[in-house]
């Protein structure tokens, strides 16, 4: 403990739940089961939350800038704090030592290649003093304006149309 149940093929954090003592656990499991017939549970890792998109241009693949994930309203980064404006503060680039930043778009890379990734994706970890843990890829990240691959983009010196452009030229 703790722990984070959670459905293992839904997005946004719908039905995740973490929890801090085992009396939690039949509740959150069955949260989970709502939502999904596969879920997971895993420990939890405190620390840092970071997230780095990577862009297929030109069939090659280019990382973005990083984002660090502050949740405003809620104790992680759920769908209140995902949605809600003023929900969570993302920091493009991370205040974080560079060789960080290198080691987790080298991550992010690296997932999106090992599991085929095509066009774009995005690769969810979390920073403690000692290591990089992956949380999970995304392999169709949202494209709202609060979501986080356009804002990398845009810190990346992608506009929003150009972004659009590299992901369908890499679909056809």
């Amino acid at each position: 403990l703790p722990l984070v149940i959670k459905p293992t093929d839904r997005g946004s954090s719908v039905g995740t739940t973490i929890i801090n003592k085992r009396s939690q656990i039949q509740s959150a499991v069955e949260n989970a089961f709502k939502f999904s017939d596969n879920i997971m549970v895993q420990e939890f890792i405190k620390g840092r939350e970071l997230t780095c998109g990577v862009l297929d241009i030109n069939d090659k693949t280019q990382s973005l800038w990083p984002t660090e994930i502050i949740p405003k309203t809620s104790k992680f980064y759920d769908y209140k704090a995902k949605y809600k404006s003023n929900g969570s503060l993302h920091i493009t680039p991370p205040k974080i030592d560079q060789k960080y930043i290198r080691a987790i778009q080298k991550i992010a890379m690296a997932s999106h290649k090992i599991i085929g990734g095509r066009g774009y994706s995005r690769t969810d970890v979390i920073l403690t003093k000692e290591k990089i843990y992956i949380l999970e890829i995304n392999t169709l990240p949202g494209m709202t304006k609060t979501s986080l691959v356009p804002q990398e983009a845009a810190a990346s010196g992608i506009n929003f149309t150009s972004l659009l452009s590299y992901i369908i030229a890499a679909a056809i």
